[in-house]
């Protein structure tokens, strides 16, 4: 049992060794990488033009971000996370993998509606943020929550369509909204 483990260690730790060169050597990763020499990428990514990215953001590996998109300093965004273009994401704010932020509430349409997201939100997995909608300050949104409407500062919602939980006192850590 004890061999099984330290093989299954070892393939671990070559793959990861394997997967940094494999980076290192990625031109489009490269070029990002010269493109925002203090942001971190883990793989490829999509960016488009005019897009501004803060420094010490993190970024996981096939995200897209659209065109004329801000993204604050800090930020934490996962892997295959979708910004569409015109965006607003404020300092330290966490966006969960497998996200999507939508402009478009009659596809197709001409007009940009983006989400804006302010300063410490954190956005799990798998949530989607339909237009024209604010992610207030400190805000949390759970994990495969379909946002439809404002999300006050200091407030957590959940569900499809995502439902005020329960708030953030200053004061105290959680209290549950009933």
């Amino acid at each position: 049992m004890k061999e099984f483990i330290l093989y299954i260690v070892s393939k671990v730790a070559n793959s990861k060794i394997k997967r940094l060169r494999d980076i290192k050597d990625n031109k489009l990763l490269n070029e990002l990488q010269k493109r925002y020499p203090k942001v971190i990428f883990y793989g490829d990514c999509i960016i488009k033009d005019n897009v501004e990215i803060g420094d010490d953001t993190r970024i996981g590996e096939y995200t897209i971000i659209g065109s004329n998109t801000k993204i604050g300093k800090g930020c934490r965004i996962l892997y295959h996370v979708t910004i569409c273009k015109d965006a607003i994401i404020g300092d330290n704010v966490f966006i969960g993998p497998n996200t999507s932020l939508l402009n478009d509430k009659y596809p197709p349409s001409k007009k940009s509606e983006p989400p804006i997201i302010e300063d410490s939100a954190v956005i799990g997995g798998g949530v989607v943020i339909l237009p024209r909608v604010r992610i207030g300050k400190g805000a949390h949104v759970g994990a495969g929550s379909v946002v439809t409407k404002d999300v006050p500062a200091h407030i957590t919602v959940v569900g499809n369509p995502a439902k005020i939980l329960m708030s953030k006192s200053k004061t105290t850590n959680h209290n549950r909204i009933d």
